[in-house]
């Protein structure tokens, strides 16, 4: 493809006709490319190309058609800003200026904008009110783990059964002191499953001793959990207590 010096009159119309190169820019006036293009004789250019060659490429900038030639624009398309208010990422599709607002440093956790030195800084304040909060999180967790233990010990149970047990006790207990004291619940259940009431005193007392026994050692392990979530001053150590919480599991 042979370049044609093809020459304009006052209007842009082509004195004659053939390939010239013309510099073409998208809606935003940004110029995107050169190519060859064809010119007829009394035609004019592609509405959105135009003779003069544009500056040359500038890193972080794009080239813009202006009313009176090219002009440079800042070019931060595609890339990742911060929010100095919010630390919303920030993802810049426009050309131009970037808004005072915007910094391409990354926020950490708990921090602030320090405007004067331009950086993230440690907001101490912030900090606190997290670690509160995590320490918080962090008692509701174990209650709820140590809740979890618990209804391990129970699921096998139906619930009419589970509201029994504190009766079922105190029956056999009492038998066990007094064998004339009355026993309705130890004696609907012995009968129920031929058993004789003090074999079922027996299993009845061992069972809840048992029972008494796990409940007890969830309680002291939660507590003891507990202690050190109380004295904790650092989110390290609240680290290491969440995953001692995971991984807390009922032996028996």
């Amino acid at each position: 493809m042979t370049q044609q010096n093809v020459q304009f009159d006052e209007n842009g119309f082509a004195l004659s006709s053939g390939f010239i190169t013309v510099y073409k820019v998208d809606k935003n006036n940004l110029f995107i490319q050169s190519e060859q293009e064809w010119v007829s004789i009394d035609t004019s250019i592609s509405p959105n190309a135009y003779l003069d060659e544009p500056l040359e490429h500038k890193d972080g900038f794009a080239i813009k058609r202006t009313e009176n030639g090219w002009e440079y624009i800042e070019d931060h398309r595609g890339k990742t800003f911060y929010d100095t208010q919010t630390q919303e990422k920030v993802e810049i599709k426009e050309v131009g200026k970037l808004p005072e607002n915007l910094t391409a440093l990354q926020p950490f956790e708990n921090c602030k904008w320090d405007s004067e030195n331009q950086q993230w800084v440690k907001d101490i304040e912030k900090e606190k009110q997290q670690f509160k909060a995590n320490q918080q999180a962090l008692i509701i967790t174990l209650k709820n783990k140590a809740d979890e233990l618990g209804n391990q010990l129970l699921h096998e149970y139906p619930q009419i059964e589970q509201t029994s047990f504190a009766i079922q006790k105190e029956e056999a207990i009492a038998w066990q002191k007094d064998n004339s004291h009355p026993t309705p619940v130890l004696t609907g259940i012995a009968t129920a499953r031929n058993l004789e009431l003090s074999e079922l005193v027996a299993r009845v007392i061992r069972k809840t001793t048992a029972f008494e026994s796990v409940t007890g050692i969830i309680a002291g392990q939660r507590q003891a959990i507990m202690d050190k979530l109380e004295k904790a001053t650092e989110q390290a150590q609240l680290d290491e207590i969440k995953q001692e919480i995971e991984q807390w599991q009922l032996s028996i």
